[in-house]
């Protein structure tokens, strides 16, 4: 059985444009709880899984992938992915 990948919920919240308080407020739990998934302690209940799936818009098997592979010489922080203009390539 796939295990929920937590990094890929973090990712999923940042390309959303959440912070982690955000993301608890819409979801309509403590901001602890948020943590807890995204540090992998806990997994999401399944009725919260559904909830976050929605407010993420990422279908629910996003969640149970492997890290997503970075380029080999390629440097990637996550602010490169707010800050790059529309229809630029990063790294650019």
């Amino acid at each position: 059985m796939a295990k929920f990948n937590s990094t890929r919920l973090v990712m999923a919240r940042e390309l959303a444009g959440l912070s982690p308080g955000q993301f608890a407020k819409v979801m309509e739990i403590m901001p602890q709880q948020v943590t807890l998934w995204e540090n992998g302690m806990e997994a999401p209940t399944d009725e919260d899984f559904e909830k976050l799936c929605g407010i993420l818009s990422f279908p629910p098997g996003f969640f149970f992938r492997d890290d997503p592979p970075i380029p080999a010489n390629t440097t990637l922080f996550w602010h490169d992915l707010w800050h790059n203009p529309k229809n630029q390539k990063v790294g650019d």
